[in-house]
């Protein structure tokens, strides 16, 4: 879930990339909504705070940006393909010794365009994460 120049235009970008047969070279599954598309529902909108939300079970993830399902990814799909005899799915929990971690990262510049230093210091305002896992009940 990022900001991102994409073709030109200012968009947010809801992914997930995973392995392919290629060193370095990564599957991607993206979706690029153009900022246009939350700005025409409120002019002031890059000035709030927003719901960024991942739900990932055992058949799919799923990324919402203030409850709107940007995408969505099926986990049959989500196989590494091989490069390094590497054929597991990194997004499923059945891989021997799976964790997952949240990184919260403030990238600037790059596909973002370059920086003007007037704007610095910047902030960068995180209200909370929250992780849930579900409780298995056992019959």
């Amino acid at each position: 879930m990022e900001f991102y120049i994409s073709n030109g235009r200012p968009s947010i970008l809801a992914n997930a990339c995973w392995g392919s047969d290629q060193r370095w070279k990564a599957v991607w599954n993206t979706k690029i909504i153009p900022f246009t598309h939350f700005l025409s529902k409120d002019s002031d909108w890059a000035n709030q705070f927003h719901l960024w939300r991942m739900d990932w079970d055992s058949k799919f993830i799923r990324i919402y940006l203030d409850g709107e399902l940007l995408n969505e990814m099926d986990l049959s799909q989500t196989q590494n393909r091989g490069y390094g005899g590497n054929a597991e799915n990194p997004f499923s929990n059945d891989v021997n010794d799976f964790g997952a971690y949240i990184l919260l990262n403030l990238a600037i510049g790059g596909n973002g365009g370059t920086p003007d230093d007037s704007s610095f210091p910047l902030r960068y305002f995180v209200d909370y994460v929250r992780v849930y896992q579900p409780i298995e009940v056992k019959d």
